[in-house]
């Protein structure tokens, strides 16, 4: 078991912004709620205890090596994976929290957090908690849409919203999804409007590296050329407003009643307008509500079109078997599941 009572913190420079501010801040506050110790960031080895957060692209940091090992397969090695170890330097203890990336930081700090040893005015870290891991499930999210029909968070501040949402990370979660269109009653105790709050969930996504996901459904009637027009139109406001956004999903009921025949070509053009101002990001869509007919239509679309618009399906309440999506999918498209 070491002390870390008096460690400092060091932190790459390749941990790229803003996640390398988010996670000195959070490893800096979350210590001090649980020990009263204010961890302070140097820039320069000394000679007092250190915690190290490191990438896995780094070689050196103040001329101490990163410790690493070598295999492509090794966890930390991985998407989101880290790796935390001790190791020594001029007779002095280093913790490292080494992530694969900015979300393996992240995560590495999380897992610190949890197997640490913090009480008052007390640090400890027992050798025998090291770790090195990496997630089995590409995308792991949480819907956390802020609308009037929420029986909680739809009474939290941003802050609140920002606390919530790093535990989610410190645990794992990858990815946030909210419901910026649906339900646009202000609810009685909503104490920033829903605009500015869509946005601000965006924004903390960002700062947290994690993706930022929004449920679209469309309750007008796409066949309306006007109405068509309207919701694209709502969609690029919407896009261009937020710093982040990852995943448009869009499911084909519940809600919603409009026929694929009108559906996927609304989902081109928002699509499109998407990838205006966020390249990286998808549209997806689930079968939900569709008749046998209409799931038949939007498979023929598949094949006749094989669009790169389309990111994946989504497999919900409502929607055909999981293992039927899976077959008559092209192999391009990678099926998920969700939860509410």
């Amino acid at each position: 078991i070491i002390d870390l009572s008096k460690a400092s913190i060091i932190c790459s420079s390749k941990i790229a912004h803003p996640v390398r501010e988010t996670a000195i801040k959070v490893l800096q506050e979350e210590v001090a709620q649980r020990t009263s110790i204010n961890l302070r960031l140097i820039s320069r080895w000394k000679n007092t205890p250190v915690i190290i957060l490191a990438s896995i692209k780094d070689d050196e940091i103040n001329g101490v090596p990163v410790p690493k090992r070598s295999g492509a397969e090794l966890p930390e090695m991985k998407a989101e994976g880290f790796r935390v170890v001790l190791n020594q330097s001029g007779g002095k203890d280093i913790l490292w929290l080494i992530g694969a990336d900015e979300r393996g930081v992240i995560f590495a700090i999380g897992d610190f957090l949890r197997t640490a040893e913090l009480s008052k005015k007390k640090i400890l870290f027992n050798k025998i908690n090291e770790a090195a891991t990496s997630p089995v499930y590409p995308i792991r999210g949480h819907q956390l849409g802020y609308r009037n029909t929420a029986n909680s968070w739809d009474a939290w501040t941003p802050g609140q919203y920002e606390k919530y949402i790093r535990e989610l990370a410190l645990f794992g979660t990858n990815s946030i999804e909210n419901i910026p269109f649906q339900d646009d009653a202000p609810g009685p105790n909503m104490k920033v409007p829903r605009k500015e709050m869509n946005i601000r969930m965006s924004d903390i996504c960002n700062n947290y590296g994690l993706d930022y996901w929004v449920w679209t459904p469309a309750d007008v009637d796409l066949s309306e050329k006007a109405k068509f027009e309207e919701e694209v139109k709502k969609h690029a406001d919407f896009y261009q407003e937020c710093p982040r956004l990852d995943g448009v999903f869009f499911p084909g009921g519940d809600p919603g009643n409009n026929d694929p025949r009108f559906v996927m070509p609304f989902l081109k053009r928002i699509a499109a307008e998407l990838k205006k101002y966020h390249p990286k990001a998808g549209v997806w869509i689930s079968l939900q509500g569709f008749s046998d007919a209409q799931v038949d239509y939007f498979y023929e679309y598949l094949h006749e079109n094989n669009p790169d618009w389309l990111a994946g399906v989504v497999s919900g309440p409502g929607s055909p078997a999981l293992a039927d999506t899976r077959f008559r999918l092209a192999c391009k498209f990678q099926p998920t599941s969700f939860s509410v």
